[in-house]
């Protein structure tokens, strides 16, 4: 793993003037730790809202109120007057402009009603993806914004098995209960368990980044953040193995192998991820017994319930549905969130969804969804592409380096969206909008620090403020 120059005596940030400290962090921080931007607190408090979702299982009294929409609203008027945002305009704002404009017209040109649900909800994504872009103005907000989503998926997990354990919530099928999310929207078992795997690799980059991360924070934060870290670890692979979810299972090993595969060239972290990989192959021996026939149901299709293999056959024949509705409408689909209806009435009469991504995006978008939606794909990976040559260029730099991890977790759990979206229509997945938002702040951040001219003053003021 990289190790970076930073200055340090007895444990503590050493600043030897006030202007070191301006440039070293470029924005105030309260204690060396918590930003002052009121907008990046709104921004983290709607994060929230994204993940936890309180109005639909927590407080629902708020559902009547619109509680997320005048949340929305009032985080907008505040990012619209705020002299510190700056929107910036790029070919992945432009991508994802295109894509939401291809999901509307797809139901237009197919003569199909327009799901407004579908369409608020993807516009809300679509507009806290700008708010992102907006709000974010150092890398150092950048790394603290993946460190309340990593603490805000910690609130919701313990919450989940807290419900679990003591309240032996959750659902029962195939015979077996399975855990779920303390929302409704993403807390079907497979949605929980892709949740989960998506998380992980910003867990690694936080873990990856901790000494410059928490290099002027206060001593008790400090010793606190790898703590935390194992603590969220802990909570996502016994809440993969609690949900009981196959497809949970294996993109847990795909992640393994993707951060194995970063490591390739470091022992210390090749050596990390073969020991996480041992301990999973041990472990698998003591789980209970029920878990271990639902994993072993991949394989071996008699381990388990018909259910669970009739459950993989139904995907296989979801994306034949889409294929179907491609057929009929090739150049727009039958129109976004119009995939159950068109299939019953002109399909097969199964009311299902398509439980893939390809056959979703094939049938309701049709040639110009999966043209928009490669393009918006494309241009992260390009970002991600261009930030690994910069960091190459500038080998030792610290925000270059730093960046490049940021953008190698982006790329895997761009991988990993897809490996999930084989098994689930996961379109409407916030995580493909953060992920792009986060590559193209990454790359504007790494371009930034790469263009100073002096080597030392990429060390002395490693949180460049973007712009």
């Amino acid at each position: 793993m990289q190790e970076w120059p930073i200055l340090l005596e007895n444990g503590e940030l050493v600043i030897t003037s006030e202007a070191e400290q301006a440039d070293l962090w470029s924005d105030d921080l309260i204690n060396g730790i918590w930003p002052r931007s009121p907008v990046l607190w709104m921004t983290v408090f709607y994060l929230a809202l994204f993940i936890i979702r309180p109005w639909e299982k927590l407080f629902p009294s708020l559902a009547p109120l619109h509680f997320e929409r005048c949340c929305a609203i009032a985080l907008i008027c505040c990012v619209a007057l705020s002299k510190r945002a700056r929107l910036q305009m790029d070919a992945q704002s432009v991508a994802v402009l295109l894509l939401i404009f291809t999901m509307g017209l797809s139901g237009l040109a197919a003569g199909a009603p327009v799901q407004s649900a579908f369409v608020y909800v993807y516009f809300t994504l679509v507009v806290f993806y700008f708010v992102i872009r907006s709000v974010i103005r150092t890398p150092y907000e950048l790394l603290f914004i993946v460190v309340c989503y990593v603490a805000l998926m910690t609130v919701y997990l313990g919450k989940s098995q807290w419900e679990y354990f003591m309240n032996g919530a959750g659902m029962w099928a195939m015979g077996v209960q399975r855990l779920q999310g303390m929302d409704v929207t993403f807390s079907k078992d497979n949605a929980l368990a892709q949740s989960v795997n998506l998380s992980i690799p910003f867990l690694y980059l936080l873990f990856w980044v901790r000494k410059p991360l928490c290099a002027s924070w206060p001593l008790f934060w400090r010793k606190l953040f790898v703590p935390s870290l194992v603590i969220y670890a802990g909570l996502a692979l016994t809440s993969i193995l609690l949900t009981r979810s196959r497809t949970g299972a294996v993109g847990f090993v795909l992640c393994i192998a993707l951060l194995a595969w970063r490591e390739r060239k470091s022992k210390v972290g090749l050596l990390i991820c073969s020991m996480i990989g041992v301990s999973i192959l041990i472990g698998f021996q003591f789980l209970p017994l029920d878990i271990q026939n639902r994993i072993r149901t991949l394989w071996d299709p008699e381990a388990g319930p018909k259910i669970a293999q009739k459950s993989a056959e139904g995907r296989w024949e979801g994306f034949q549905a889409g294929l179907k509705m491609f057929k009929d409408y090739p150049v727009t689909g039958v129109g976004v969130d119009n995939f159950i209806p068109y299939r019953i009435a002109h399909v097969d009469g199964v009311a299902l969804g398509a439980h893939n991504l390809i056959g979703e995006i094939l049938g309701e978008t049709g040639l110009l969804g999966i043209a928009a939606f490669a393009l918006f794909v494309s241009i992260a990976l390009l970002n991600c592409h261009r930030v690994q040559r910069l960091g190459a260029r500038a080998h030792g730099q610290i925000i270059p380096d730093i960046m490049r991890q940021m953008v190698l977790s982006c790329r895997d759990v761009i991988v990993l969206l897809f490996f999930h979206g084989m098994a689930a229509h996961n379109l409407d997945r916030y995580n493909w909008l953060w992920v792009a938002a986060f590559c193209s702040l990454a790359y504007n951040f790494a371009q930034t620090s790469t263009e100073l001219d002096n080597a030392s003053d990429l060390e002395m003021a490693p949180w460049t403020t973007l712009g």
